[in-house]
């Protein structure tokens, strides 16, 4: 705003003069809105003051709190009284936003701190006066007047050097005036609280849509007819409905037991919640995708009542592969009971029977030690298998990565079988010509594959058979193969191959079986080397597996 220079002309009849200042009030009034630019408005009324007190220059500006609670001055309106090229590029810059005074010990600073007016027309040996800057235009006479709004001081006008100096009689000229401002700034001040508490609203809905949007459970909002009239992202992707298929479906279509009668007999009513209370949702029902699948659910209802009418709020949780794991670990702890059961069963009735026997039945309690050795062995055996899965499927077993000659691991582990292939009396072969190719594994697990592999094909092989142990490399890929000569896996079995704790029928002549957990060890430790294993057989041709990996450069084992 440009320095004040039309002053009014206070030599007018009062009259006149009061009947200009209420026209030019109405139409203040008239042009004043909260939401729009109210810089001009300021700008006309400051120039109404300073014209009615005849001054020079002057301020007007809302009174606030900071954060500790002392008052500062934000300006509307200020005369451009900017006394060199620094402090006029400040002043353009900043104005019209608004400049912000918070030094006190100053005359408008006195009436910060105290709502009260300050007048003076010796500025200089005023006691709160704090001086003026280098270069600033005079100060020889000052009013400084709060604005209130009913008992609150909302703002403060400033005015400088009216020739005259100032009296009791400018000041009940202003009052008006100064009534219209409080009027102003109390308006502003209800529309930013109003505006910030929107802003909070606002953000505080983004902030809950988006946790809503990001619920890993599905949620529904279904009406009082049980329609859905609005869902969650997890409600899409789990349930396969896109936004424009779901909303405005009855929910029974997902879940046909969950009629809009059991919604409401089901429904918890949310106001009749403590704030610590939380929505069972220890109720089971079944549900359909999109597609037919058919889901396990676990769900909540709650109730809500506005002036839109009930609603409901449903969360669901598919538990179909928590039901599904409860299930195999039911089953897998009735296959290691009855597992357990056989072998502790023939020990104990093995050493019952030898206690009874005479000392001189040598034979007889030959036989029977054989027995409890021989199951002693197998629970033996079970037990490590029951571990090594335990280990494999928790994570829990480390696997080194040691750079492995594949040829001599393949020798390794024909040594570690030399005694079971002599007792079984199966011929096992090593390829010939074997490649030159390392991987990174670990040899302990990589033997026990390789073990686990023969033992089984020796198993299934007929007496004097053949078992093929051989590697090739092919399409960047190190290859190990065991092929037995035995009869072929049946159709049947196929599917449940490496499944825990099954077993195919080898040679009725077989003098043991395994623990059934063989080629699930196998297939897992497979797997945690980054490789994979498949299988060809056919009826009375045998089987053959074959186990990739990806090969590594040779080594320097030096």
């Amino acid at each position: 705003m440009n320095q004040q220079s039309n002053r009014l002309d206070t030599n007018a009849p009062q009259a006149n003069r009061v009947r200009a200042i209420l026209d030019s009030v109405t139409q203040l009034h008239a042009e004043f809105s909260p939401q729009d630019n109210i810089g001009p408005v300021f700008e006309r009324m400051l120039s109404l003051l300073l014209r009615l007190s005849n001054s020079e220059y002057g301020f007007i500006g809302e009174t606030r709190l900071d954060q500790d609670g002392q008052p500062f001055l934000r300006t509307f309106a200020l005369t451009n009284i900017a006394w060199d090229d620094a402090t006029r590029a400040f002043y353009e810059e900043n104005a019209p936003q608004g400049l912000e005074f918070k030094n006190l010990e100053t005359l408008f600073g006195h009436t910060l701190r105290t709502g009260e007016p300050v007048l003076t027309n010796l500025p200089a040996s005023h006691p709160s006066s704090g001086g003026i800057p280098d270069g600033h235009p005079d100060l020889n006479a000052y009013l400084g007047l709060p604005i209130y709004s009913g008992d609150k001081m909302v703002g403060m006008v400033g005015m400088a050097n009216r020739p005259e100096g100032f009296d009791d009689e400018v000041i009940a000229e202003l009052k008006p005036l100064l009534n219209t401002c409080g009027s102003f700034i109390s308006q502003l001040i209800a529309q930013r609280e109003r505006d910030e508490a929107l802003h909070k609203l606002g953000e505080s809905e983004k902030y809950q849509r988006a946790i809503l949007a990001n619920v890993v459970d599905p949620l529904f909002l279904i009406d009082e007819n049980g329609g859905i009239e609005s869902a969650n992202k997890a409600a899409f992707e789990v349930f396969e409905y896109a936004k424009s298929d779901i909303c405005g479906m009855a929910f029974h279509n997902i879940a046909p037991m969950l009629t809009v009668d059991a919604l409401a007999s089901q429904a918890t009513d949310v106001s009749a919640l403590n704030t610590d209370s939380t929505i069972a949702t220890n109720r089971f029902v079944e549900a359909r995708t999109k597609s037919g699948k058919r889901l396990d659910i676990e769900y909540g209802i709650s109730r809500l009542n506005d002036d839109l009418g009930q609603k409901y709020i449903l969360s669901a949780r598919d538990i179909t592969e928590r039901l599904r794991l409860d299930r195999l670990k039911d089953e897998f702890i009735a296959t290691v009971s009855h597992e357990l059961r056989t072998p502790v069963t023939a020990v104990k009735g093995a050493l019952d029977m030898l206690n009874g026997l005479k000392e001189s039945d040598a034979a007889q309690s030959n036989k029977l030690i054989a027995i409890a050795r021989r199951n002693a062995a197998r629970l033996g055996l079970l037990l490590n298998d029951i571990l090594d899965i335990n280990k494999i499927e928790s994570g829990a077993m480390p696997i080194a990565q040691d750079c492995l000659h594949l040829p001599t691991l393949l020798q390794n582990a024909l040594n570690d079988i030399d005694t079971y292939a002599q007792g079984r009396n199966i011929n096992f072969v090593l390829g010939r010509d074997l490649p030159d190719v390392h991987m990174f594994g670990d040899e302990h697990r990589l033997v026990q594959i390789l073990n686990n592999l023969l033992s089984n094909a020796a198993k299934f092989s007929p007496e004097g058979g053949e078992v093929l142990l051989d590697l090739q490399e092919n399409n960047g890929k190190a290859i190990i193969i065991v092929k037995d000569s035995g009869c072929g896996i049946a159709e049947e079995f196929q599917p449940r191959m490496f499944d825990k704790f099954t077993q195919a029928d080898a040679s009725d002549s077989k003098s043991e079986s395994g623990t059934g957990l063989g080629l699930a060890i196998v297939q897992s430790l497979v797997e945690r080397h980054t490789g994979q294993i498949r299988y060809e057989t056919a009826k009375g041709k045998g089987t053959s597996f074959y186990l990739e990996f990806m090969p590594c450069p040779p080594c320097d084992l030096n």
